[in-house]
């Protein structure tokens, strides 16, 4: 038949077969080797060995209404495989939006001008922990002059807190910190004193070291890290400080301009906000990951005032896009292998007034 219908032939055009496998031609050639020689294309056939019972099939003629009806058959096969293939692709799309459960995050990305949006999505309670797209990193929204400032300042409300000096401690302590000292904790100035052998103990640790990373462009979380003396011995300590941005008039001081303050006791220290579930934390603030990629899994539980939770979680010197959740959920990165190296890491959590963060250092085998 020569008569070709314009739209499955366009629909054949475009198929491609598929690739031969790479053995494909050595099991060809394997199969006419057991088949054996092939005989002459161009010798005439024996027509003798032919059954003389043999009965051709009758030749049944089609009609204008045959041919017709033929090609709307097989038009209506190639629509329908057309359909099938699109429905197939609907639906896997559909049930992977459907994984992510996108009505328990109002708005995913919380992005400080000029960083990379995080299109972040997470399941309700029960759910299996979200995955972080790492393969990106917040710019750095605060100037390092601006850090090295922060810095210094929480290396003086240290100071102020080792020496006993209530009132110099309590001028570093931001808004939050001090509300909740003076409703829960008993009060700043004795929440001030009993620090001085937890947080004043930084003055005096050995091999401390102090680093700094701008989250967003009031928000900075200050790591020290060192070997404290605890009961006469020295043991590895791990401390994350936020410090924010305040609009109080007052918290200009001791040379450190830009209103930050220090926010230690923002969070309730026993139930915060997020718990590091993996990897697991030893309580020198170590934590053993095997070689290759680190995994930190953390759940998010927030306070029941209505309001959204934003987490950021940082490795080595670099914070990835926050994710905001509303409900309680499981947060999980799986980031790239830090070679052989061990590498200091945090993670940090904003819900409304309240902030807090929990850091660690990451150590690989042996």
């Amino acid at each position: 038949m020569t008569d070709r219908d314009p739209d499955i032939g366009a629909v054949l055009d475009d198929l491609q077969p598929p690739p031969h496998r790479p053995d494909f031609w050595s099991d060809l050639d394997m199969k006419l080797a057991e088949i054996g020689p092939l005989a002459d294309p161009g010798a005439e056939p024996d027509r003798h060995e032919q059954a003389d019972d043999l009965v051709a099939p009758p030749v049944v003629p089609l009609t204008g209404a045959g041919i017709e009806q033929r090609r709307d058959r097989r038009r209506a096969l190639v629509l329908s495989g057309l359909v099938a293939a699109v429905l197939v692709l609907v639906v896997a799309v559909t049930y992977g939006i459907d994984r992510l459960d996108r009505d328990a995050v109002d708005d995913r990305a919380v992005a400080t001008e000029g960083s990379p949006s995080s299109d972040a999505t997470a399941g309700g309670d029960g759910a299996d922990p979200f995955d972080i797209p790492t393969t990106t990193f917040v710019d750095r929204p605060v100037p390092d002059e601006d850090l090295a400032l922060v810095e210094n300042l929480v290396l003086q409300f240290l100071e102020a807190i080792a020496a006993g000096d209530v009132d110099a401690a309590a001028a570093f302590v931001g808004p939050v910190s001090e509300q909740r000292a003076d409703e829960e904790l008993g009060g700043l100035d004795a929440l001030l004193r009993e620090a001085a052998e937890g947080l004043g103990a930084w003055t005096a640790a050995e091999g401390r070291g102090v680093s700094s990373v701008g989250l967003e462009a009031g928000l900075v979380v200050v790591v020290l890290e060192g070997d404290l003396v605890v009961e006469g011995m020295p043991e590895h300590r791990v401390t994350a400080l936020p410090v924010r941005r305040t609009e109080s008039p007052d918290r200009d001081h001791f040379d450190v301009p830009g209103g930050w303050a220090v926010e230690p006791w923002a969070d309730d220290v026993e139930s915060p906000i997020v718990e590091i579930t993996t990897p697991d934390i030893d309580e020198e603030e170590r934590a053993v990951v095997p070689f290759g990629s680190i995994e930190i899994e953390y759940q998010v539980v927030p306070r029941p005032d209505g309001e959204e939770v934003t987490t950021w979680e940082s490795i080595d010197g670099d914070a990835y896009p926050p994710v905001v959740v509303s409900r309680p959920m499981p947060i999980r990165s799986v980031n790239g292998a830090m070679d052989d190296r061990s590498v200091l890491a945090f993670v940090a959590w904003e819900q409304g007034d309240v902030v807090g963060a929990s850091a660690f250092r990451i150590d690989r085998p042996g």
